[in-house]
């Protein structure tokens, strides 16, 4: 399962296209704190997050550090439009607007395993 969290809906609906082409499962969430609380409650694998930096409440950066306390080996990108941030250790990062070859292949070096579509979301 790839996790997508964006406070946007245009941006959620983009993310979402693009991986159902690529027929990898997900789920969205519109904030880290709506994110958070599933992760903590699933027993489901979690192959990637990706997240937004910049977002109300909880950052990406914050939504990543808290994810990977309760799941440490966690695989992460964090996309954000905002310049000269960086992001938490050992996520990668792609900046807004973003080129959709680079981000299908960075999707598929990260998560490694056959995609089967499906899209989730709340």
């Amino acid at each position: 399962m790839i996790l997508v969290v964006d406070d946007q809906h245009t941006i959620l609906e983009m993310i979402c296209e693009l991986l159902d082409r690529e027929g990898y499962p997900h789920r969205t969430f519109l904030s880290g704190e709506q994110a958070l609380s599933w992760i903590s409650k699933t027993s489901e694998h979690i192959a990637l997050l990706i997240t937004d930096y910049d977002m109300p409440g909880m950052t990406g950066s914050d939504l990543i550090d808290a994810a990977r306390r309760l799941r440490p080996d966690l695989q992460s990108l964090l996309l954000s439009g905002t310049p000269g941030i960086s992001p938490p250790h050992k996520s990668r990062f792609l900046a807004k607007p973003f080129v959709i070859s680079e981000f299908i292949d960075m999707v598929a070096e990260l998560v490694r395993w056959p995609a089967a579509q499906t899209c989730i979301s709340i």
